[in-house]
């Protein structure tokens, strides 16, 4: 179906997809096909703009952004660990899983332990970094056989962990350590504490990181480790702090101060890596890259 707007022609089409049902059919193992059915499907398209206009919270924004950012760098598999810092990763992830459905793939693993050599595991069969997120606290500490592993081994690993801000440090709070450089530089190959989420925090931080992060990864052939700071609310609600009873103590949050940064208009709407939305490549200067990896 054709429909004519402002600037000419457009395409529409309405795609649906389904399966079967026989002896022996699961409800995952029906949803699994459907997945792959549409994302070969979906992947013939353009992705729609990335805007993050809608997002109420600070967390969601770059949440949504660094996730975003991690995919388009090649990550497509996450193993996630319940806790509660870890929210707006969790929720931006499962989200990912539904708009690149059969592409990007999440899995919940109660044990961080497990859920770092799934990751290892899965990099060693497809020599693609994996992503494993947890929640602050000892949870973290779990993760250490498997950053070993993969420092000692070569492999290469996106290790996301979620903290408290700064301010909260140190304070004697309940299941909280010092998760700063927790694990030995002799096995991470970059590490990097990343601030809170805020209007001061343009978004070319979050994409940025996640860009280099992966890159890091892979051309190094080992872990790498992001330890995201998050505030309440750490749910996507905005509205009165939790746990906070002063005065003025309501999320607030400026995405278009946000996103007013150079280059974001071409990277939401491209598709491509935020190192190349940044840095343009030309035809000719893309010709003679082929030509040298010859």
């Amino acid at each position: 179906e054709d429909e004519r707007t402002a600037t000419g022609p457009e395409a529409k089409a309405s795609v649906f997809g389904g399966a079967g049902i026989v002896d022996g059919s699961t409800v995952q193992s029906e949803w699994t096909e459907i997945s792959h059915k549409m994302g070969v499907v979906s992947g013939l398209f353009p992705q729609s703009p990335i805007t993050l206009q809608s997002q109420s919270t600070p967390n969601a924004a770059w949440s949504t952004a660094f996730v975003e950012e991690l995919v388009r760098s090649g990550v497509m598999q996450f193993y996630i660990c319940p806790g509660s810092r870890n929210t707006p990763l969790t929720a931006a992830v499962y989200r990912s899983t539904r708009v690149n459905a059969g592409i990007v793939r999440a899995v919940s693993v109660h044990d961080e332990r497990g859920a770092g050599f799934r990751a290892v595991g899965h990099a060693r069969g497809t020599g693609r970094p994996a992503a494993v997120i947890t929640s602050s606290g000892t949870a973290v500490a779990n993760l250490y056989p498997a950053v070993v592993e993969a420092g000692n081994d070569g492999v290469p690993l996106v290790v996301i962990t979620a903290d408290r801000p700064y301010e909260s440090r140190d304070t004697g709070s309940n299941q909280s350590v010092d998760q700063v450089k927790i694990f030995s530089g002799s096995y991470v190959r970059w590490f990097r504490d990343v601030p809170p989420p805020g209007d001061d925090v343009p978004v070319s931080l979050a994409l940025s990181d996640a860009n280099h992060a992966v890159s890091l990864a892979g051309q190094l052939r080992g872990p790498v480790h992001l330890n995201v700071q998050f505030r309440e609310n750490l749910a996507p609600d905005d509205g009165p702090i939790r746990n906070d009873g002063r005065v003025g103590s309501v999320t607030r949050f400026h995405n278009r101060r946000f996103t007013d940064v150079p280059a974001f208009a071409r990277w939401s709407r491209g598709g491509g890596r935020w190192q190349d939305s940044h840095n343009p490549v030309t035809t000719s200067e893309l010709a003679v890259m082929e030509v040298a990896d010859l």
